[in-house]
């Protein structure tokens, strides 16, 4: 069992320049049976992200790399309350001038690995 824990797709301006299709392809050719996508500040590439894991046998695990005050913080969800929670921390992130990471965890980390 091996399990890559951090791969970032095209859907990271900048940085990523694979699709999630192509990211699961190489994974799965490499032997990875369990792959986080955790793409920067978003969750643009999920849905191709969960039908490229389905179609290569992948195991997915949801997660997003956040830059929080100049450094990078990677969350990982388990269950529909941490995807709940980081999707709510996301769009608290980009629409929020104040938003406090520490402050948002205390109030809502359930499902939420960092």
């Amino acid at each position: 069992m091996a399990a890559l824990l951090s791969a970032t797709s095209y859907y990271t301006l900048t940085r990523g320049i694979h699709s999630p299709l192509s990211i699961c392809r190489q994974a799965s050719l490499l032997g990875y049976d369990t792959l986080a996508l955790t793409d920067r500040n978003n969750l643009y590439g999920l849905p191709e992200f969960l039908k490229a894991c389905q179609y290569f046998q992948i195991r997915p695990i949801i997660g997003a790399e956040l830059t929080y005050r100049r450094k990078s913080i990677f969350i990982y969800t388990r269950g529909k309350k941490g995807f709940e929670n980081l999707c709510q921390m996301i769009t608290e992130k980009h629409c929020s001038n104040s938003f406090h990471l520490q402050k948002f965890l205390k109030k809502q980390s359930e499902g939420l690995f960092i």
